[in-house]
């Protein structure tokens, strides 16, 4: 049976891709994320693991650290197996794998539950394909949840409940943690509100009902989570040094524990499906996983197990919290350490939802069944009355009150038609359930009647978003359409020189192109860049949305040769968009046009002089002059002057570099690079690689050597008179931290599981 299910939901999931697998020659693919980053960062992780050890990603902006034990851990590692042609192929089947596996795992949590068969298969599809899954479908990589979470509360289940107990909380913690530790913040809290709930106020768990055990849970959780000590202390330490998540982390306004712009498109997810990820429906949803619209039955048994008499306190409790987590962004804020209100915990939730309804169907009462039906469709009416009562008195598209019940007002044309969608699939939705509840043969047929539901909505559901392809938000200027940003990411790629001294620039159709190349870019869609380089970018005329997406907007050709472009890719010359300065055009290649930069210098070389970063900020206040500063004179901090002080003269306005030395022999590789440097005297030298404030070790002929902070996020450091054999080298400042930790973890497990099983009697 655990099988069967695993087998069905595969096939189901099969048929919701074909539609973009029949567009995309066989791949699927989804707009959005996955386009821009699901894909490449497949490519990259191959590159960089393949290319031998090390730490260091050169293919995002401008250089960040790399944590490749966590991309081995999660589920598309079995992709980077393939040649990376055959990756997105690949990955397009893997999502069958992921999906049969988070059926069988909550089959077997729900079979452990209601012990009838049919209602815990029946749960398991409601649960692997609620509208968390779908909404989720660009951002695959947060279904990784979906799987150990219902093995958390199962292995829970199993040590209060089951005499032949094996520790295999202790499995599922690690198994939980090792495939998406971000994610797995939020199961622990998840579990730990269920687990509170069972623990205190249910009678299965009642004989087992004392400290020790509680204890014993808290030390086996403790345990598992060491374990995979080696996977998250990196981890956390790029959380809270990477521009994309440090700087955002305790800054969410107060105001947002009350309320933000996402509240009105959360209460609808309890009444109504999702229709996409990326447009307003009803209320602005965007990109924030918060749903919890189970299929078909959607929150009317979970009322109806609410309301009546014999039901189990502790899940009435739970189902109430769950609706609150859902709901209120004060929750979400602490859930995401006061960084955002997305709630990426809602499959949880979810899986909360989805018990009630099957322990309703185990003992199903066709009165209270009516009962909770009609009073959520109730609620719905009255939500869909107000909604359309606001959005008629609120027509101003620069209000506020707008922006929360439509979003932006150049998507209302896109955005009203996925809200007609939505009426039809939950009208549909709402007649079946209607149905179940006053038809036995309805009730009967229940299993098959769901399977083929959700298919035909998953397949409406990937034909609608693959319809709003030509939408793409962060450059409307482009024409390109999702096939053929698919197809650029698989054609040949440009033949260039084979040096390594250079990076490139591209048009950004395609925002992540590098990370397929496998180049050193200076663009990058990405959450986890260095910070340094992040505030650089600051002073330059780039695009920083959320500090995630970072590339240049003007044409400048200095900073295109401060950071060592040497060539420029118009992937789409349809749109025809400006080509940088001082690019001269160099051949057409498989539709790409490549540029070539007539100024083109190096990734590192020497200055004559140097200026302070507080003189900078001045000169460079309400001016577009940083990069031609920069690209002439060396930006020290303030503290360093110093380190150069004897070497280079000080800023004067208007002057241009008389000298400049290139380094030679350049060649990345996965820890950093090598290179050599030939002066007759001391030289300082800038590397455009991120600086780190720990990590790097630096070395000139053997010997360490200091480097310091320079051009606010990039390094600069002394060179000797005569041959310089350079040696940059990256090391995680906390891997051997996090392999202490997972031997230590180890340890434990080995000593508790020894002393238990002495003391399992007297336990």
């Amino acid at each position: 049976s655990v099988l069967k299910v695993g087998i069905i939901s595969a096939f189901m999931m099969l048929i919701i891709m074909l539609p973009s697998m029949i567009q995309n020659h066989g791949i699927f693919i989804i707009r959005g994320d996955y386009v821009d980053q699901y894909i490449p960062r497949l490519i990259k992780a191959k590159e960089i693991i393949t290319s031998g050890g090390g730490s260091w990603d050169w293919f995002n902006f401008l250089g960040a650290p790399y944590n490749k034990i966590d991309v081995l851990f999660n589920l598309n590692s079995v992709c980077l197996l393939f040649p990376a042609k055959i990756i997105p192929y690949a990955l397009t089947y893997m999502h069958m794998i992921r999906i049969a596996i988070i059926a069988m795992a909550a089959y077997c949590y729900l079979k452990y539950m209601v012990k009838e068969q049919k209602i815990a298969f029946l749960g398991a599809i409601l649960y692997t394909f609620s509208s968390y899954t779908f909404v989720n479908m660009e951002f695959m990589q947060f279904l990784d949840a979906q799987w150990p979470f219902p093995l958390l509360l199962l292995s829970a289940e199993k040590m209060f409940r089951d005499e032949n107990y094996k520790h295999q909380l202790i499995l599922a913690v690690f198994l939980s943690c090792a495939t998406s530790f971000y994610i797995f913040v939020f199961s622990t809290l998840s579990f730990g509100i269920y687990f509170l709930c069972r623990f205190f106020l249910s009678e299965e768990w009642k004989p087992k009902r004392k400290a020790k055990y509680f204890l014993l849970a808290v030390f086996e959780y403790f345990i598992g989570t060491l374990c995979a000590g080696v996977i998250f202390a990196p981890f956390i330490y790029k959380l809270f040094n990477s521009a994309g998540s440090s700087s955002l982390i305790g800054k969410e306004g107060t105001r947002k524990l009350f309320y933000d712009i996402d509240f009105v498109s959360r209460f609808f997810s309890f009444f109504v499906p999702a229709a996409s990820n990326r447009f307003s429906t009803f209320g602005r949803s965007a990109w924030s996983s918060r749903v919890s619209y189970i299929p078909i039955f959607g929150m009317s048994f979970v009322v109806a197990y609410a309301l009546r008499r014999d039901s189990k306190k502790w899940l009435v409790i739970l189902s109430i919290i769950s609706v609150f987590c859902i709901a209120v962004s004060g929750i979400s804020l602490v859930f995401n350490m006061f960084s955002s209100t997305y709630t990426r915990y809602a499959y949880s939730m979810i899986l909360f939802f989805v018990l009630a309804t099957v322990m309703f169907l185990k003992n199903y009462n066709a009165k209270d069944a009516k009962k909770g039906v009609y009073l959520t469709l109730a609620a719905l009416i009255l939500l869909f009355a107000v909604y359309y009562i606001s959005s008629a008195v609120f027509t101003d598209s620069t209000s506020g009150i707008y922006y929360i019940l439509h979003g932006k007002p150049e998507e209302q044309g896109t955005a009203e038609m996925f809200r007609i969608y939505l009426i039809i699939v939950t009208a549909l939705m709402y007649i079946c359930l209607l149905g179940y509840v006053h038809s036995e043969k309805i009730r009967k047929a229940i299993i098959p009647i769901v399977i083929l539901m959700i298919t035909i909505y998953g397949c409406s559901y990937t034909l609608m978003n693959l319809n709003s392809n030509h939408l793409l938000d962060y450059f409307p200027e482009s024409t390109i359409d999702l096939k053929t940003q698919v197809e650029k990411y698989f054609i040949d790629k440009p033949e260039m020189d084979e040096g390594k001294d250079y990076r490139i620039d591209f048009t950004k159709q395609l925002r992540n192109y590098a990370y397929a190349t496998t180049k050193p870019s200076i663009s990058v869609f990405e959450s986890v860049r260095n910070s340094h380089t992040q505030e650089m970018s600051k002073f330059f005329n780039m695009n920083r949305i959320g500090a995630v997406s970072v590339f240049p907007l003007g044409t400048e050709n200095e900073l295109r040769t401060l950071f060592g472009v040497k060539y420029y890719y118009d992937l789409y010359p349809e749109d025809k968009l400006e080509i940088p300065n001082g690019f001269t055009h160099l051949k057409t290649e498989n539709g790409i046009e490549i540029y070539q930069n007539d100024n083109y210098i190096g990734m590192g070389f020497s200055y004559d002089s140097y200026i302070t970063r507080s003189e900078f900020e001045k000169i460079t206040e309400g001016r577009d002059c940083a990069p031609a500063i920069m690209l002439n004179t060396l930006v020290v901090e303030d503290e360093d002057v110093h380190f150069v002080a004897d070497i280079l003269m000080p800023f004067e306005e208007g002057r241009k570099i008389k000298e400049r030395k290139s380094l030679e022999n350049f060649k990345t590789n996965s820890s950093g690079f090598t290179a050599t440097f030939n002066s007759a005297k001391p030289e300082i030298v800038y590397v455009s690689l991120p600086f780190e404030s720990s990590g790097w070790f630096a070395e000139i002929n053997g010997k360490s050597t200091k480097f310091i902070k320079a051009n606010v996020g990039c390094v600069a450091f002394k060179t000797e008179p005569g041959l310089n054999k350079i040696t940059f080298k990256y090391v995680s400042p906390v891997r051997n931290i996090g392999f202490c930790v997972t031997g230590f973890g180890l340890l434990l497990l080995v000593l508790y599981v020894v002393i238990y099983r002495k003391n399992k009697r007297r336990i």
